[in-house]
């Protein structure tokens, strides 16, 4: 399954007025809202300021240290949570989801528990475990496998992945 056109059915409907992508590597997601005329903040570890549009706030900060100031309609983590830790995964989903006022979304894309070659230690979720830490949100979600890809000096391969948009009841 091609995942740009699975993103793009998930949030192609979204007009959020506020983006904080956490992990925004070179921005790939980003650029569905660019002709929507949001506020966006990029965070990543590595500095992507010459590749981000200079609309976009950018900060450079590993997210385990990154503290969230205010709220956002929508918050992205997409292929960034398996770098993580389980234990730190988790503290930050809890801290997004706490700093999401209702009506507003949470987007992530991860690795799911089926991908071959997963870290134990690192966040790897099933779709029913992340379901279950958004339980009392409205979910859109789904897993499937990606199309052949090559990145990273990899040869081709799949991955296994869990696609998840998530609103905080009104």
């Amino acid at each position: 399954m091609n995942t740009k056109l699975k993103i793009q059915e998930y949030l192609r409907e979204l007009s959020p007025k506020s983006i904080l992508d956490l992990g925004c590597g070179k921005g790939r997601i980003l650029k569905l809202f660019s002709d929507k005329n949001c506020k966006i903040t990029a965070v990543d570890k590595i500095d992507m300021n010459e590749i981000l549009p200079s609309s976009v706030k950018f900060i450079q900060e590993d997210l385990r240290n990154f503290n969230i100031e205010g709220y956002f309609d929508l918050t992205i983590m997409s292929m960034v949570l398996h770098f993580l830790r389980n234990d730190e995964a988790l503290k930050i989903i809890k801290n997004v989801k706490d700093n999401t006022s209702p009506g507003n979304y949470n987007f992530i894309l991860c690795m799911s528990s089926k991908e071959i070659g997963k870290r134990e230690s690192h966040f790897y979720p099933s779709l029913p475990e992340l379901k279950k830490f958004y339980e009392s949100w409205e979910i859109k979600s789904e897993e499937f496998e990606t199309d052949l890809e090559e990145h990273d000096g990899l040869p081709l391969h799949k991955h296994n992945l869990i696609i998840f948009l998530a609103r905080k009841s009104p």
